[in-house]
């Protein structure tokens, strides 16, 4: 099942949910993008495209210095990659379930 966020336009899929899960566990954006195979500008339009539609920031922002810059997820941000998780389960089971009694072979064929 492939779900998608929408509201102006297009704004989170399972390629915006992965960015934000690469970020939280990097807490960078530039090695979730690296890990990716994504360019750093292209990583920088999800996140900007996401904020924009939803109206806050999904990302804590800590600009580098001496030691380098680094990233983490809002509460909010947070919020919205856990739901979004939960939906897409809930979607997938859901389809998993109703595949199964639409097409499971009959036994007595």
């Amino acid at each position: 099942v492939s779900l998608s966020l929408v509201g102006e336009s297009s704004f989170f899929d399972e390629e915006a949910s992965l960015l934000l899960q690469l970020i939280d566990r990097t807490r960078s954006v530039r090695a979730a993008c690296s890990q990716m195979n994504l360019s750093y500008s292209k990583g920088w339009e999800i996140l900007n495209r996401m904020e924009r539609q939803l109206g806050f920031s999904v990302l804590e922002r800590h600009p580098g210095g001496p030691q380098g810059g680094w990233s983490q997820l809002s509460v909010r941000g947070r919020k919205l990659l856990t739901d979004y998780i939960c939906l897409h389960e809930q979607a997938d089971a859901f389809v998993r379930d109703k595949f199964e009694l639409l097409f499971r072979v009959s036994e007595t064929t």
